[in-house]
């Protein structure tokens, strides 16, 4: 059985490790608003850290924070489904007796040396509803280990729901055409376009439970990883081409990436690769949706947020 949503299995886990009211907990500041769904539920206290161009911890200015308060954990996000350096975390944690809280929302499937990312964390979780298409299906581990969810009612897509997620499935330009029509490209000028809903805390629904083990069990997820990591290197030639900068300098060999990610210096180049993206039935769109203390008080990180732009590998 599996959570609804990635961000409902990071809850039940901060509860499962004994996090109490007033808890810090050292969060990158580049970071989807979702996340910080549980950590408010929990009124848990979010205390931010600068990441660098590459997304990777500004290890000096870190190691300042973690001294100036007193925080019970670290969340380590591999951004897009590319791993971070799990090795520096882990001798972070260890010198500063922190908690490793690994976010694998973007790369369900990946691995480092044939173990599963969100597997390394003292708390890990993983949302195979962004890799498989399903209407539901979020994964938390405690030490390596899956666990199931407490009792929660199961995740009620509506008829509607569940008719354009079986059409987009089917005929993937068939989104295209239904988000053009609806929104365009997005305003990549507004940090408030992408914000994400508030979920409930749920369990995943039959459909999707289904789809998620017959995924595991017949290894088609391995097949799907190989895809999207050739459909990134694809990108990467062709955003190389047009002058687009990726954040990364290659794809991860064994990673499942979700979506390909690219700084666009100007609207132009913003332009040129939508149009491009556009041709091949796919729309480009900004993330994450920043957490609002963020966005009027962290400058650097609204800068980057307005520069990155994101293709979907689906």
């Amino acid at each position: 059985m599996y959570f609804s949503h990635a961000r409902t299995a990071f809850k039940y886990g901060l509860i499962k490790l004994g996090f109490e009211a007033g808890d810090k907990i050292l969060i990158p500041n580049y970071i989807c608003d979702a996340l910080l769904q549980p950590i408010r539920q929990l009124s848990l206290v979010p205390v931010y850290f600068p990441v660098n161009d590459l997304l990777e911890p500004c290890w000096d200015e870190l190691d300042i924070l973690v001294k100036a308060n007193s925080c019970r954990a670290i969340v380590m996000v591999h951004y897009f489904g590319q791993p971070q350096n799990i090795d520096t975390y882990k001798i972070f944690c260890k010198a500063n007796e922190l908690l490793l809280l690994e976010d694998n929302a973007h790369g369900f499937g990946g691995a480092i040396s044939g173990k599963l990312l969100g597997t390394f964390g003292d708390l890990g979780i993983c949302s195979p509803r962004k890799m498989l298409n399903t209407l539901s299906g979020g994964i938390l581990y405690i030490n390596g280990v899956v666990q199931e969810p407490p009792p929660l009612p199961a995740y009620q897509a509506s008829y509607l729901q569940k008719f354009l997620k079986s059409s987009f499935n089917r005929y993937p330009n068939l989104k295209t055409f239904a988000l053009r029509l609806t929104r365009g490209l997005p305003n990549f000028n507004d940090p408030n376009i992408f914000i994400e809903p508030y979920v409930l805390d749920q369990i995943a629904d039959t459909s999707s439970v289904r789809s998620i083990s017959n995924a595991l069990e017949y290894f088609s997820v391995e097949k799907i990883a190989q895809e999207r990591r050739k459909k990134w290197d694809t990108w990467s030639n062709i955003c190389s081409y047009i002058g687009l900068k990726p954040i990364f300098n290659k794809v991860h060999p064994n990673s499942a990436p979700w979506a390909f990610p690219v700084y666009a210096q100007s609207e132009f180049q913003r332009m040129e690769i939508g149009k491009i993206a556009e041709k091949k039935g796919l729309i480009i769109f900004p993330w994450p949706a920043l957490p609002k203390e963020l966005l009027y008080t962290d400058s650097i990180s609204v800068k980057r947020w307005s520069s990155i732009i994101s293709i979907p590998l689906f």
